[in-house]
């Protein structure tokens, strides 16, 4: 009787070869689908883009670990064994193949080996909704939604909907070709937590730099010992129509669109330009300054010589003094039911939103997260 496990190595292969096949026909990150778009412009082609709601249909009942520590990985599969959330493993070049018990348990076991610096990868089934808006150049059409094979960390649970967008190709109401395909983050808003204090509330002299001097700027403070934060992006509305953003990502100075978002090149400074054409295409847009800061130790007389130093190369920067204070999330936030892992997340805060000699606080927090963990704070506000 052939092994189990050869069995399972020949299943896996063949799901590879179907997701490789995917690829090569252009239905995932591929350029082809493109090409054949070109070559087809006189049928009914039409190639834009989607902004949808996707369904984590299912994974496949196994994850492929690579990195991390070796001794670590191993005990985490052991554990996981004893657990009943993993059935056996095999290494192959590729790393450590994972079987599991369930499909549903991918994420679960995917975190854990994260513990180690490994990262899982499984084979998941993204299901489309039954219709979807595809938009590009003028052109507006609707198209049956389908089904197809990826990989991916397994990091959102079976069942579930995640915002997506993806580029596609539509033939006689059918999608023939999707690439670019990615699962925005989601933004968590008022989540209530009780954060610690790491630091408390002290004075730092910051310095605001005007947005079309941001480049320019980073190396001047950087040599003046000062804390960079360089802002390559552009405020729009949150709500604009995906045909809008579809526009705005079509601009030569734009690396990445997402809602509220402009990502732009870091060396784009050219302001009145990027105002031009996001008025042009009745966008409100705001430029912020980026920050160059420097800890209460030495007065101002640091700040001031880096305004000084930025003045004789024609940047005016305005020089602002803070109350700032570092807080530290706890392991876990929970919000309506969902937990959050956070890494154990540092940020800082406005020192006088703290009470005095706190070693604790609640607080109400604005962040952004990617399956069941937090990628990035936004804001933070007393609860």
């Amino acid at each position: 009787m052939m092994d189990k496990r050869i069995i399972y190595i020949f299943a896996v292969g063949l799901v590879l070869m179907f997701v490789i096949e995917m690829f090569a026909m252009g239905f995932l990150g591929s350029n082809s689908a493109r090409e054949s778009t070109t070559q087809n412009q006189v049928g009914s082609a039409i190639n834009g883009s989607a902004l949808v709601n996707i369904t984590i249909a299912r994974y496949e009942t196994y994850i492929i670990v690579s990195g991390g520590n070796s001794t670590e990985v191993e005990r985490i599969a052991a554990r996981l064994k004893e657990a009943g959330i993993v059935d056996y493993t095999t290494k192959n070049p590729d790393g450590l193949i994972v079987s599991l018990k369930e499909s549903k348990f991918a994420p679960e076991a995917a975190d854990a080996f994260a513990d180690a610096n490994a990262t899982a990868l499984a084979t998941v089934v993204i299901s489309l909704p039954a219709t979807l808006k595809i938009e590009g150049d003028g052109i507006s059409t609707t198209a049956e939604g389908t089904s197809f094979n990826t990989q991916m960390r397994p990091i959102y649970t079976e069942g579930s909907k995640q915002e997506a967008t993806f580029f596609a190709e539509v033939q006689n109401g059918k999608v023939t070709g999707l690439w670019n395909f990615a699962i925005l983050p989601r933004t968590i808003s008022g989540a209530i937590a009780n954060v610690t204090v790491i630091s408390q509330p002290s004075a730092a002299y910051t310095l605001e730099i005007p947005w079309e001097s941001r480049n320019t700027a980073k190396a001047i403070a950087l040599a003046g010992n000062a804390t960079y934060k360089e802002k390559s992006y552009i405020i729009v509305p949150t709500d604009l129509a995906q045909d809008s953003l579809t526009a705005v990502s079509k601009a030569e100075f734009v690396t990445g669109v997402s809602p509220g978002t402009v990502s732009v090149k870091n060396e784009f400074e050219d302001r009145w330009a990027a105002e031009s054409q996001l008025a042009a295409l009745k966008i409100t847009s705001t430029f912020p300054s980026s920050l160059a800061s420097f800890p209460n130790q030495t007065g101002n007389a640091s700040a001031i010589l880096l305004m000084d130093a930025l003045a004789g190369k024609g940047i005016n920067a305005s020089l602002t003094m803070q109350s700032r204070a570092k807080l530290k999330l706890p392991e876990i936030i929970e919000v309506e039911g969902e937990k959050y892992k956070t890494g154990g997340l540092e940020f800082m805060v406005d020192g006088q939103l703290l009470p005095a000699n706190a070693s604790e606080a609640r607080f109400s927090l604005d962040f952004t997260a990617e399956g069941g963990r937090i990628v990035k704070m936004l804001a933070a506000r007393p609860a």
